[in-house]
């Protein structure tokens, strides 16, 4: 095969022709070799049909697509027809990679290997995007965080192109990072998913290699204990945060809470995130409701319409049963993703027998205009909620203010306390 550093290039109407080799771009290299039985069919399909299709070149003749048709057709002896690419940047890439995600068939873990070769090109071109923007003379404020922004963003646009997770792509990158080269080789093959190699390439390098010595069953068993281990510990964790917020102490009829619930959509303004701190599904459902809620008693809880389910999951890990909701009319509609939103549910469930202590049937339906203030709930619906269950004592879960009766807990009102 002819020396791949020298090229000849030679204009041909609108396109180039390559002779006697080419200069390969770092983009030709993004997606994975063919096997030796591939490239053997493309020489021979080139042989009898000729060059199908075009290699994508730059001005400076450096091939960004095809290096497969053009290494055969160097081995054939034939010209090499090729198309030049303009752009620049990010683009080359965006461009190469569009092409290849039609053309080709990859598995989960080639696109994911694909990515990764793909995540330094794009880290660059964020790097040198946030440098223009700053004036003549002026330094990256040390605050900034750039790399890690640089690295999101690069990791965000990578998983967009090749259509998987931008998790998945955080765990190939920790399994490049972290992996023995023999759980690298067994990753690239196949042999085992992103997520249990990631597990495994958390292990001492020389315990790796003997995990992945002894076959793909060991490397499956020993990522799920590993996983099992981290859920331990971070549930233990929950706990240990929980009582050193001074959980309630009692047995408690009445239960009222409005969880912190953590969105999806945390990079918007408005999201929850971005107004207090939250909790994930899990460590909602490990708090020790159970413990502090009588044999007969009732529970409130708040919830939004995409966290149905969810909350259906909490009242279930408290030791609730689902009974009925009430819905807060807010008159005020906020933008949602499929509809415009002006509604909260408030969701009733029981343990035992509870049924109100009164006969009135008050209406499901209550409109309150909302607050400026994100999440904050109607005082009405706690005075409802006396209403309803006027005796036995009650408690109200991740509370914003004191209420005359109620034992109250939450970090915005220091811990708890009857007030």
């Amino acid at each position: 095969m002819a020396d791949e550093q020298s090229t000849a290039i030679y204009e041909a109407n609108t396109t180039r022709i390559l002779a006697d080799g080419a200069e390969f771009h770092p983009v030709a290299d993004i997606f994975p070799a063919m096997s030796d039985a591939e490239f053997r069919e493309l020489v021979e399909d080139i042989r009898e049909h000729g060059q199908r299709e075009p290699v994508w070149i730059l001005e400076d003749g450096s091939v960004i697509d095809g290096k497969h048709r053009v290494k055969a057709c160097v081995e054939l002896g034939r010209s090499v027809e090729a198309r030049v690419y303009h752009g620049e940047g990010d683009a080359i890439v965006d461009f190469v990679l569009s092409l290849n995600m039609v053309r080709r068939h990859l598995s989960i873990n080639q696109k994911l290997a694909a990515a990764h070769k793909a995540m330094p090109m794009y880290r660059e071109q964020a790097k040198q995007r946030r440098l223009a923007t700053l004036k003549q003379g002026e330094e990256i404020p040390v605050q900034a965080n750039w790399p890690e922004r640089e690295s999101g963003q690069a990791r965000d646009h990578v998983a967009n192109l090749f259509g998987v997770s931008p998790r998945a792509v955080e765990r190939a990158e920790a399994v490049y990072r972290d992996g023995a080269p023999e759980l690298v080789q067994a990753f690239e093959s196949d042999e085992v998913s992103v997520s249990a190699a990631a597990e495994v390439a958390t292990l001492p390098e020389d315990e790796q290699r003997e995990v992945v010595a002894r076959g793909e069953k060991e490397i499956l068993t020993r990522a799920k204990e590993i996983r099992a281990a981290k859920h331990k510990a971070r549930k233990q964790e929950r706990i240990e945060r929980v009582k050193a917020m001074d959980w309630p102490v009692g047995i408690y009829r009445v239960v009222y809470a409005d969880p912190p619930w953590q969105y999806e959509n945390s990079g918007l303004n408005q999201s929850a995130q971005q107004q207090y701190d939250t909790m994930n599904i899990d460590a909602i459902c490990e708090l020790p409701v159970e413990g502090i809620a009588a044999d007969d008693a009732v529970l409130f809880l708040w919830a939004t319409s995409p966290l149905l389910p969810e909350a259906l999951k909490v009242i279930d890990a408290w030791g609730f049963e689902y009974k009925t909701s009430f819905v807060w009319d807010k008159a005020r509609p906020n933008y949602g993703f499929y509809n415009s939103v002006q509604h909260e549910f408030l969701l009733l469930a029981t343990r035992g027998t509870c049924t109100p202590d009164i006969d009135e049937r008050i209406p499901s339906v209550v409109r309150i205009e909302r607050t400026e203030r994100h999440s904050t709930k109607p005082a009405a619906f706690r005075e409802l909620v006396d209403k309803l269950y006027p005796h036995g004592p009650r408690v109200e879960l991740f509370a914003r203010e004191a209420a005359d009766g109620w034992v109250v807990w939450g970090n915005e009102v220091g811990g708890n306390g009857d007030v």
